[in-house]
């Protein structure tokens, strides 16, 4: 018998931020063409479809984790990963940590979300935000039997889950 998937999905405010990105060049080239075609409004509006094409094809939603792999569910497309193409399961890169109110800096990798890696290159953003410690537990879980490995810190047991709810999973969680 399978078990459900194991469903995280990525922060909405981060998705709404980087739809909106392309939208804004698209804007600002396509109204300076409209004014004349120049070199500046062109490049904008290239570099809005690039990034609108980005947004809507390798930008995960979300990312189910089952026995078969790992699928990711992008706006126009789902590809699906499975374990015996899956190298390692690892935090994403990106900018470091804010300090806290104190002043001091979250330990590094904490505060980002997970990444697949299938080749020495090749690396696929599951999600964008780090899991809950017990979302984290089934992960490991999935993979304690199978060669991917897991090189993820632990995330802090106050982290809220990654799924949809996320503040009433969180309280279930903590009771």
């Amino acid at each position: 018998m399978s078990r459900p998937p194991l469903v995280l999905h990525s922060s909405a405010w981060r998705l709404l931020l980087q739809w909106t990105t392309p939208l804004v060049l698209l804007a600002l080239g396509l109204t300076g063409l409209t004014a004349g075609a120049r070199p500046i409004p062109l490049v904008l509006t290239a570099l809005g479809l690039v990034a609108g094409g980005v947004v809507l094809l390798d930008l995960p939603l979300r990312s189910e984790f089952t026995e078969e792999g790992i699928t990711r569910i992008c706006a126009l497309r789902r590809q699906h990963l499975p374990w015996s193409r899956v190298v390692a399961v690892e935090r994403a890169g990106g900018v470091p940590s804010r300090p806290d109110a104190d002043g001091k800096r979250k330990p590094p990798g904490i505060t980002r979300g997970l990444v697949a890696r299938t080749g020495p290159r090749r690396v696929h953003l599951l999600v964008d935000r780090r899991e809950s410690h017990a979302e984290y537990d089934a992960i490991k879980q999935l993979l304690r039997d199978r060669a991917t490995q897991l090189r993820a810190g632990q995330p802090p047991l106050e982290a809220a889950p990654a799924g949809r709810g996320r503040r009433a999973l969180h309280r279930r969680d903590r009771d």
